[in-house]
């Protein structure tokens, strides 16, 4: 019967659309949509359909604003996405959104085999901490695996390191044990390219390796590993050792398990890093406006979902137009911190706003958007109007003044911020006193 069947959500044009809906009519109830813009999404909200077929070539529609909005709305996130694309299309930076694709020119069987494989995702477990191990020698796999699963850890596997690479992009890990020699790739070349990407550089990472030589072990530590284990090894020392790394991982980057960012600690030695080398840098904070009454409004697993699309907006646009060795730290709440170079500044902070306010909008209900508020109780208990949400920055740097200590940044800081909070909507604010 018709009523029994999944429904498909097909984002492309008319002629395609319809050769789409001819090779699934049997399984699947298609829907199209005439919009050809970001008011899709809403469609989608409320058809709320098994599987989305979605063009990625469609000029009418940001694929990155579409795909981020789409995975950070609870009515959304879980509808596994299928995307269509041609011959020389880049995959990769979508790539965590995406369940399964489908090349051109399409056939049937193939479109089959791409919604088979996106609609069997197994859903991922909430709460449990994920470790990829990457060794190509299957008896540490499992040996690693037991010890880990033991102590309460999701495992993800790789023999290679372009399967450890595919995966990371695909879901990022909270612990990598990697093996110094793999069949494809140097250990070492992956460690150094984890450390020096922004998204990756604070994912601990122990380097395994049946290689003693102490040469070995500095250059690990060098590039950034966490540590460096010598096969073989015993399962009571090798899980001892991971006990104290997470432990000590966990007071770092203790900010928000919401963003698994980076934490006070972090940011402190960050600030004071570059103030002993005598650098020049910009601590960018980061806030946003309107946040209380959204979350007031909405709830806090909106709240949370909003806390994680600005933590990824700040890291993609620091990903995109900053330094390799820049830092983002989670302050709590709705603050970040953002550490970069004073000439890039500018170009970042464009970035974050831009993004930021074409995006937030999709995460109000229709009214909301419409007419451009929410109404809420304010901090006095007050029936009060509250615009849709906007993000402060303010700027604090050493290029017209000296820094000699980070008290110094943080009473900068609270006086731009309370500049900031006396203007509307988004903004940057910069301290320019010498």
């Amino acid at each position: 019967m018709e009523s029994f069947k999944k429904k498909a959500f097909i984002v492309t044009d008319y002629v395609e659309g319809e050769l789409i809906k001819d090779m699934i009519k049997e399984e699947y109830i298609t829907l199209m949509s005439k919009n050809k813009d970001m008011a899709i999404i809403d469609e989608i909200r409320e058809e709320k359909p098994d599987i989305i077929i979605y063009d990625y070539s469609i000029k009418e529609i940001d694929s990155e604003d579409f795909l981020i909005i789409l995975k950070g709305d609870e009515k959304t996130q879980k509808i596994p996405i299928v995307l269509l694309y041609s011959e020389g299309t880049n995959r990769s930076k979508d790539r965590e959104y995406i369940a399964s694709y489908i090349k051109r020119p399409i056939d049937k069987e193939n479109l089959k085999r791409a919604i088979h494989n996106a609609s069997n995702i197994p859903a991922e477990k909430k709460g449990e901490k994920r470790i990829l191990i990457v060794d190509d020698d299957i008896i540490y796999r499992e040996e690693i695996r037991k010890v880990m699963e033991n102590i309460g850890y999701e495992v993800d596997e790789a023999k290679t390191g372009l399967d450890a690479i595919n995966i990371i992009n695909k879901k990022l890990p909270d612990l990598i044990v990697l093996d110094v020699i793999l069949p494809d790739i140097d250990g070492f070349k992956i460690l150094n390219r984890l450390k020096e990407d922004i998204s990756t550089k604070h994912v601990p990472v122990i380097l395994l390796s049946s290689i003693e030589k102490a040469e070995e072990k500095a250059k690990g530590i060098i590039l950034g590993a966490a540590d460096f284990i010598t096969k073989p090894f015993s399962a009571i020392e090798f899980s001892a050792r991971i006990e104290m790394l997470l432990e000590r991982t966990e007071e770092e980057y203790s900010a928000s398990p919401t963003t698994r960012l980076p934490g006070n600690i972090s940011i402190e030695k960050a600030i004071m890093r570059r103030i002993a080398k005598k650098l020049f840098f910009a601590a960018c904070y980061c806030d946003l406006d309107n946040f209380k009454a959204y979350n007031d409004t909405y709830g806090f697993s909106k709240g949370d979902i909003i806390i994680r699309l600005t933590a990824q907006i700040i890291m993609e646009a620091m990903k995109k137009l900053g330094n390799n060795d820049d830092f983002l730290g989670h302050i709590g709440g709705d603050d970040f911190i953002l550490i970069t170079t004073p000439d890039k500044v500018d170009q970042i902070s464009k970035k974050i706003i831009d993004t930021f306010d074409r995006i937030i909008p999709f995460y109000y209900a229709k009214e909301a958007r419409k007419i451009g508020y929410i109404e809420s109780l304010d901090r006095q208990g007050r029936q009060n109007r509250f615009p849709i949400m906007t993000i402060s920055i303010v700027v604090v740097s050493n290029v017209n003044r000296e820094i000699r200590h980070i008290g110094e940044v943080s009473d900068i800081s609270a006086e731009l911020k309370k500049y900031a909070k006396m203007q509307t909507g988004s903004k940057v604010v910069k301290d320019r006193r010498r």
